[in-house]
């Protein structure tokens, strides 16, 4: 289970103890409170929190202490981790203290001593909401791309040994410092194999009959139970535990942290995948429990088929035709779902009847797209939307259908105007079209979206927006225009609704409006391999505009096909631009 820890750094003891009492009436138990009475003291503990594991939202900091004052202490600790809210208590603090706290160490908020226990209370609530937000989305789409990953390596690898190496060896990449043994159960003949000798291409398996000879390589009283009531073991410290009391291997090798997950094969055990930490024994959280689950159904899949591949050669060039058939049909099947994809995105003439000056450009990362732009006439108005679904390729595709039809439903059947209502509908279309009333619901996808409302005889724009900036370039300055922190679509726990803001702005002459998902600014390229990353793509739009726009978004796609390189394309792209 993951261990949420809250640190407050403060010179008075008094104060700490009167901040920690007021925070458990706010947090749930699962939270921790440390303290500190220093700048330098905070650091180590903050350091000392990480490396056991923990997860930090929250430092709140005084500024007046001896020694590192509050905004230099939080400046470090933003350097440590950016994604931690952090919160200044300021006494009699400086306005240039206040500064540095903001400019240095993205303060989430400051609050004046003597502070109002209710607003401490509200703070620190909105302030954990949001990072645990941000933790789970990341985390979840860190789980994506590391099961992509994998899914690749066991779809191409068809060498049992040679398959299981490469995997283990990217886990480990990972997580690092795991041992990971796996077991084999068939015909009665266990085959184990040790995690460090396949990091040196030693296959190392071989059959096992004595079951006394495991217990030096294994933790057999988790093997016993497993086979009896085949469910995952996962613990802390385990050879504390009474239920492990006397096992050999535990007594020994004291892991940390181990969790034990058994293999299915038509419904019987065929294996049991091991994995061990030593140094934290908060290692096997619920998203690593969640990625384990889900790469155990894809690794005992790829791993029978690895097998089949081994012993059954003739029967693997059958099912290697028979997949060969069924990829082209799906391919076949992908390419005609494009062209249907193509013929339900709006026409980009449809845009320059509007605006002369505007320009699409659109990289689908696969044939298909999660990304989508959609544009509707409606009494005067022009609305103009730019979305990135949950997933790309064939899913994604799917989802931008449905976003495109339920728009075009909100927009041109309702009559709905409103661009943060017209956000809020399509919010609840999607939860119910999905099925995602409540947290638990098996699919929790969705999209991030910017629309536009334009009149362009008043030169005005109204614009909501869902985790997706909108760029303004006037008179050579880039102006981003903050989105809500809310995505479309799956509901969090403890909901209630969703709301969107709508802002209105008032437009000048040559101003330049930049739509865009986050494809083109997380491509991976350039001399280091790195994220472009949105500073890039404003470096970009400064380089290329004093060019006509059309010229502008050929010349950004070509410095992104330029910073790509020979690196696989990373997600969907889309960037949809005017000119007023």
């Amino acid at each position: 289970m993951e261990q949420f820890t809250i640190l407050c750094v403060d010179d008075e003891i008094t104060i700490l103890n009167s901040i920690r009492e007021e925070l458990k009436t706010v947090l749930d138990k699962k939270y921790q409170i440390e303290i500190a009475q220093s700048g330098e003291e905070g650091l180590e503990v903050l350091k000392d929190l990480l490396n056991e594991g923990n997860i930090i939202p929250v430092v709140i900091s005084d500024q007046l202490m001896p020694g590192m004052k509050g905004d230099e202490f939080l400046t470090h600790v933003n350097h440590i981790d950016p994604n931690i809210k952090k919160i200044l208590l300021t006494g009699q603090a400086s306005v240039e203290s206040i500064g540095n706290a903001i400019n240095k160490a993205n303060l989430y908020r400051f609050l004046q001593k003597p502070w109002h226990t209710e607003d401490l209370k509200i703070t620190i609530e909105e302030a954990v909401k949001s990072y645990i937000t941000n933790y789970d989305l990341n985390q979840r789409l860190l789980i994506f791309k590391q099961l992509n990953e994998l899914g690749h390596i066991m779809l191409n690898e068809i060498e049992p040994y040679e398959m299981i190496r490469k995997v283990f060896t990217v886990i480990n990449e990972y997580w690092g410092n795991l041992t990971i043994k796996f077991l084999i159960i068939e015909n009665r003949y266990f085959t184990i194999g040790f995690f460090n000798e396949f990091l040196q291409g030693i296959p190392a398996y071989r059959p096992i009959t004595d079951l006394e000879l495991l217990e030096a390589h294994i933790p057999m009283k988790m093997f016993e139970k497993i086979m009896s009531f085949p469910q995952p073991i996962i613990e802390k410290s385990p050879h504390r535990n009474e239920q492990w009391k006397d096992d050999t291997y535990l007594e020994q090798k004291k892991p940390k942290a181990i969790a034990c997950f058994p293999l299915y094969k038509n419904q019987q055990i065929s294996g049991l995948l091991i994995l061990e930490h030593y140094e934290n024994t908060n290692f096997f959280d619920i998203h690593k429990v969640d990625f384990l689950k889900a790469f155990i159904q894809q690794f005992t899949s790829a791993l029978d088929n690895a097998l089949l591949y081994k012993y059954l050669e003739q029967k693997v060039k059958e099912r290697t035709q028979t997949i060969e058939e069924q990829k082209r049909e799906i391919l076949d099947s992908i390419k005609y779902a494009r062209r249907i994809q193509k013929a339900i995105l709006p026409q980009a003439h449809s845009l320059q009847k509007w605006f002369p000056q505007s320009a699409i450009l659109y990289l689908p990362k696969d044939i298909v797209s999660g990304d989508f732009y959609w544009f509707a006439e409606e009494e005067g108005n022009l609305f103009i939307a730019v979305a990135d679904c949950t997933g790309h390729g064939v899913p994604g595709a799917f989802m931008s259908v449905l976003g495109i039809n339920t728009l075009n439903l909100i927009v041109k059947q309702r009559k709905v105007l409103e661009p943060s209502q017209i956000l809020g509908e399509l919010h609840q279309e999607i939860v119910n079209s999905l099925h995602q009333e409540v947290p638990e619901a098996e699919i929790q996808d969705g999209m991030d979206i910017a629309l536009l409302q334009i009149k362009p005889d008043k030169k005005t724009v109204i614009y909501a927006s869902a985790n997706r900036p909108i760029l303004l370039f006037r008179n050579n300055e880039i102006i981003e225009w903050h989105p809500d922190k809310l995505a479309i679509g799956h509901i969090r726990a403890g909901e209630k609704t969703r709301t969107f803001h709508s802002h209105l702005q008032q437009l000048l002459p040559k101003d330049r409006l930049f739509l865009f998902t986050d494809g083109y600014v997380d491509q991976l390229g350039g001399p280091q391999e790195k994220r472009l990353k949105k500073r890039g793509l404003f470096e970009y739009l400064e380089e290329t505009n004093s060019v006509p726009l059309a010229k502008q978004i050929e010349q950004l796609n070509q410095k992104f096909l330029n910073w790509k390189g020979q690196q696989p394309q990373t997600d969907d792209v889309l960037i949809l631009a005017i000119e007023f």
